[in-house]
């Protein structure tokens, strides 16, 4: 019996070339079994385009900070240059004035808490600056109490400067026609007091100096009570010539105190007492009953003030 499997020969599949592929056909997908892990790291892991992209960013801001930290630095240096200016020329920022009548008194408290208290007839210009605190006493008298601080503290009376160190003082202007007098009284602390291009003369508590046209007197010590009498609204006499006395109430009263007394005789006539500054028509109408004086008032408010024996022998008002 012959077997089925042996009769015929098996046929060989027939082989055929690949039909070659059709313009716009799609090609079969194969899935690639490791996309989603490839995937996962480009989550995680920068390729190398983000990480060439990513330096190119870094380095241009690290550019971008060194040009800023040169504009800080110039500026900086700038500020700096330009603050040493300025401590230097010391400018002023701010300037205050004040100024009383004749007859008048008045306390003000300054810009760096300090007080000062002008006298009748006084004007006052105070300058603050970037390292020092300016006063000018243009005219009249002032008492000075100063607060303490870094920057100095100077007076300006004529040429007369006085530098403060932790003090009250007092300072008196007299102006004449030839050239002024500068009295500085000392009432607490210490002061420097130069005139002009001079040397700096160092006062102490109780203690007065005069600046005249011949330059600084020897300092001495003196009763403070009649020089700032005129704080408590007093004036105070000790044994003063009469004409330093009419001086002294000409500043208090505005119409004029005119003096017809021989010189020689106005220096020897003294006057002595503790009055009112306040009322000095008052003192002028006691001057007959203390001095052989005769005082002689008219229309326009002026006081003449004459020696007896001249005045009875006057015609007239």
């Amino acid at each position: 019996m012959t077997n089925p499997r042996s009769a015929a020969p098996l046929a060989e599949p027939e082989h055929r070339d690949p039909e070659p592929p059709v313009a716009g056909a799609a090609r079969p997908r194969h899935d690639d079994p490791l996309e989603r892990y490839k995937a996962a790291l480009r989550e995680r892991f920068p390729g190398p385009d983000e990480i060439f992209r990513e330096a190119e960013q870094r380095q241009r801001a690290r550019r971008a900070a060194v040009k800023a930290g040169a504009a800080i630095g110039t500026s900086t240096a700038a500020a700096a240059v330009l603050a040493a200016c300025l401590w230097f020329l010391d400018p002023a920022y701010r300037t205050d004035a004040f100024a009383t009548a004749a007859g008048e008194t008045a306390t003000h408290t300054l810009a760096d808490t300090s007080t000062v208290t002008l006298n009748t007839g006084t004007t006052l210009e105070a300058t603050w600056h970037l390292r020092s605190r300016r006063l000018q006493l243009k005219r009249g008298e002032a008492m000075f109490s100063v607060a303490h601080g870094a920057r100095d503290f100077t007076v300006q009376a004529g040429d007369t400067i006085i530098r403060d160190i932790g003090t009250a003082f007092n300072v008196r202007l007299e102006e004449a026609r030839e050239d002024s007098r500068v009295t500085v009284a000392v009432v607490e602390g210490a002061v420097e007091v130069r005139r002009g291009a001079g040397r700096e003369v160092r006062l102490t508590t109780g203690q007065t100096i005069t600046a005249g046209p011949a330059g600084l007197e020897r300092p001495r010590a003196m009763d403070l009570a009649p020089l700032t009498a005129w704080q408590r609204g007093k004036l105070v006499f000790d044994g003063t010539s009469l004409d330093l006395a009419v001086a002294e109430m000409r500043r208090y009263r505005a119409a004029p105190i005119v003096l017809e007394v021989p010189d020689a005789q106005a220096a020897a006539l003294r006057l002595s007492g503790e009055f009112d500054h306040q009322r000095i028509d008052a003192l002028l109408d006691l001057l007959p009953t203390v001095l052989p004086l005769r005082v002689r008032r008219l229309p326009d408010g002026q006081v003449v003030i004459a020696a007896a024996a001249m005045a009875a022998g006057r015609a007239g008002p």
